[in-house]
């Protein structure tokens, strides 16, 4: 969460200590032994993304915008636009996919395009491509609907 937030990465001798004894050599640059240890702004690209692959995994499974902000500490804005982000690229990716014939792999993208751009999981999915309907409100019909089974 640190490196996200952009807290400069202060080396340990102990993580250093710990990939020496992994490798067998040593360098005197901290986060680099002999190329096989990758660099500490590609360590810090990769933390970046994973921490934006927590946050979106926090809204596919229908968390409020509010509580993942709070579990996250960013502001509300920054989800949003991450949110959208990815919705658009997957349709993007989605749309590359149909052109190339993957029809398959089309059809797995698609699915989570709409999940990831309406917040919502699997099951009320295609609720949500009915006009108006958004997360919460698919969520309300499909537990509707279940109680009245």
């Amino acid at each position: 969460m640190r490196m996200a937030h952009g807290v400069p990465i202060c080396p340990s001798n102990r993580s250093r200590d710990s990939t020496k004894a992994l490798h067998g050599k040593s360098d005197n640059r901290p986060g680099i032994v002999n190329n096989n240890i990758l660099s500490d702004e590609h360590t810090l690209r990769v933390c970046k993304r994973f921490y934006v692959a927590l946050i979106l995994s926090r809204l596919v499974q229908e968390a409020p915008i509010s509580d993942v902000c709070t579990a996250f500490k960013v502001a509300r804005g920054m989800v949003q636009s991450l949110q959208e982000t990815a919705g658009r690229f997957a349709s993007m990716v989605s749309v590359f996919c149909e052109r190339l014939g993957w029809h398959d792999l089309e059809g797995l993208v698609a699915k989570f395009q709409n999940r990831v751009s309406c917040g919502v999981r699997a099951e009320i999915a295609e609720l949500t491509t009915i006009p108006y309907v958004k997360g919460s409100r698919a969520r309300a019909l499909y537990n509707a609907a279940c109680v009245h089974l």
